[in-house]
């Protein structure tokens, strides 16, 4: 996500006013918005991933779909913080390749349209 900001913030002067904001499943553009939108994208994925984090410290506020106890607590922790560490280098990287994708060329590839 860093670099990411960062090639947004470098290539910022470069980047159309107007930037696609929505693919079909073709990969072809079919709405459009100001490039303002791309620093939308970069906030809310910091803020996903800065709230996911806090969120990892407090795994005994989570709600897991069985009855904790002392005798699985510890795996149900473990298994909670992989999950959202996954979750969180999936949004990761799909935001990362939007932003970067949208600050360099103004498309993005047909397969992450699809993923």
């Amino acid at each position: 996500m860093l670099a990411a900001t960062i090639i947004m913030i470098v290539n910022w002067p470069q980047i159309p006013d107007q930037i696609p904001t929505h693919f079909g499943f073709n990969g072809e553009a079919d709405a459009y918005g100001s490039k303002s939108t791309l620093i939308f994208f970069d906030i809310l994925a910091w803020a996903l991933l800065i709230g996911m984090s806090i969120m990892a410290k407090y795994p005994n506020t989570w709600n897991f779909p069985v009855t904790v106890t002392e005798n699985n607590k510890t795996r149900l922790y473990i298994l909670g913080r992989a999950m959202l560490e996954i979750t969180k280098l999936f949004i990761a990287v799909m935001f990362s390749l939007i932003i970067i994708g949208l600050s360099l060329s103004a498309t993005i590839p047909q397969a992450l349209v699809i993923v």
